[in-house]
């Protein structure tokens, strides 16, 4: 630092006792920061050091040489002059030896001040840099010039999973922002650290519904548990998949996994409760409605949790009630019925392909007076892995479906996962299903006898192949159908 100093004469030896007296004021105080900044730098202190030595070194030998020359053109200009001789013998002790002395003396006080000066060098240089880092469990994951940028770049990254009606979110990591001091060469890439965070760890593959596909034999297929397989897809039936229908196998799970609260209004139904009267003008197992009654309905509001956008957790905050529920009243038979007649016919059964073939017979089962409805392959069996809700017959598709036992019809319809659909009620209190017809040949109300056909087999509904879905209840509960069926 070149300087001129105001009010006093601009020799070497002054600017110089200037410099370092300028230079070593606050050496002292500003050491210990001095040292702060040489660690964080990258380059050796021990350089710094070795420079401001030589740098000190040789301003004080030049102030010397500088001198001598002085010295040595005072005699060059004065020599002819013998007027002046003694002048310039008492002028050299005056002009070279004292500021001779007196650079001595500089250099001792620059050797002294040193680290003054190489403060002075350390406050010129860049020797580090502040950001802001990203920690993720702890671990360092990136880093950004400003917090603020990184907090956008974590809601960016989370708004994709976030559900409406979303009130509160957070991560499942242990996320936290610090700031941090970085060496100079150090490159801060914020555009690193927002695609690390936007991107997936895997991506979500969903698997499509082949003819002939069983649950089971997808899990398989896919080389994972059927349980893992249900819990990827909870609002499938599995006893009703159906050709086209898509099987998510591997959900897309974003870097950080996203926790959000969202706060959500909904209906819910409350079905009408069913109560009997006994009426001795119906026969036994038959019933007729007296007074149809309504569901309730309540209105509820819920904060719902969700990982990842898939819910976790519902924790029902308020219940309104908007109608109550009234009962349906239905009368029950009492009166004895005619006791059925029916031939034997029976063959054993036998197997095609690993499947059981239903008996040919037309004789009641011993605990009820049912008969097979249609004779196929039973592909698959009540309950079961899957909770299966009935039975599977497969036959070509137009075979009649025969009414296990007489009885009146009381639906004929189109039923969702069910495709066409058949139920009976006979006088017993029996009710059967007949599913995924491709025809129906009976009406609601209509009174049908055992053995009459009532439709055809197809694979309407959720189905993958011709097949009839059969199922016995009992009061609305699912029963096994071979426990009523002839063996």
């Amino acid at each position: 630092m070149n300087r001129k100093m105001e009010g006093q004469e601009n020799t070497t030896v002054q600017s110089w006792k200037q410099k370092l007296a300028h230079t070593g004021l606050a050496v002292k105080d500003k050491l210990q920061l001095f040292h702060e900044r040489m660690a964080n730098h990258p380059v050796s202190p021990l350089l710094y050091v070795t420079i401001a030595t030589v740098l000190a070194g040789s301003l004080a030998f030049g102030s010397m040489i500088q001198n001598a020359q002085g010295v040595a053109a005072v005699d060059d200009a004065m020599a002819d002059v013998p007027a002046v001789a003694s002048y310039a013998s008492t002028a050299r002790v005056g002009a070279g030896i004292l500021p001779v002395a007196r650079a001595l003396d500089v250099e001792a006080e620059a050797e002294a001040d040193i680290p003054a000066m190489a403060r002075a060098m350390a406050d010129a240089a860049p020797v580090g840099q502040t950001a802001y880092a990203l920690q993720v469990n702890g671990e360092t994951v990136g880093y950004a010039e400003t917090e603020e940028e990184i907090y956008q770049m974590l809601d960016e990254a989370a708004q994709p999973w976030l559900p409406a009606g979303t009130v509160s979110y957070d991560f499942v990591e242990d996320v936290a922002v610090s700031e941090v001091e970085l060496p100079a060469d150090a490159t801060v890439d914020a555009a690193a650290l927002h695609d690390l965070l936007n991107n997936l760890r895997s991506e979500k593959s969903v698997y499509t519904v082949q003819a002939g596909d069983t649950f089971l034999g997808i899990a398989q297929k896919l080389n994972m548990s059927s349980d893992d397989l249900i819990a990827m897809n909870p609002d499938l039936d599995v006893n009703r998949i159906y050709v086209g229908n898509e099987l998510v196998y591997q959900q897309a799970i974003p870097y950080l996994s996203v926790q959000a609260v969202a706060n959500k209004t909904y209906s819910v139904t409350e079905k009408s409760p069913v109560t009997y009267e006994d009426n001795n003008t119906i026969y036994v197992g038959e019933t007729k409605t007296k007074s149809e009654g309504v569901d309730g309905i309540s209105v509820v509001t819920a904060n719902v949790t969700y990982t990842n956008g898939v819910e976790v957790e519902r924790d029902v905050i308020a219940t309104e009630k908007i109608r109550d529920t009234t009962a349906t009243v239905v009368y029950k038979g009492t009166k004895a019925k005619p006791a059925p007649v029916a031939t034997v016919k029976t063959t054993s059964t036998s197997t095609v392909a690993g499947y059981y073939t239903t008996p040919a017979t037309t004789a009641p089962c011993a605990t009820s007076n049912f008969i097979w409805p249609v004779h196929g392959l039973l592909t698959c069996y009540f309950g079961g892995l899957y909770g299966h809700n009935g039975i599977d017959i497969a036959c070509a598709c137009g075979t009649p479906i025969l009414a296990a036992e007489a009885g009146t019809v009381i639906q004929a319809s189109w039923s969702t996962s069910y495709g066409n659909l058949v139920a009976i009620q006979h006088d017993s209190g029996i009710v059967t299903y007949y599913a995924h017809c491709s025809a129906m040949y009976v009406t609601v109300g209509q009174r049908v006898a055992q053995g009459e056909t009532i439709a055809a087999v197809g694979m309407t509904g959720y189905a993958t192949g011709f097949h009839l879905h059969f199922e016995v209840r009992i009061n609305g509960v699912r029963q096994n159908p071979l426990n009523y069926l002839p063996a």
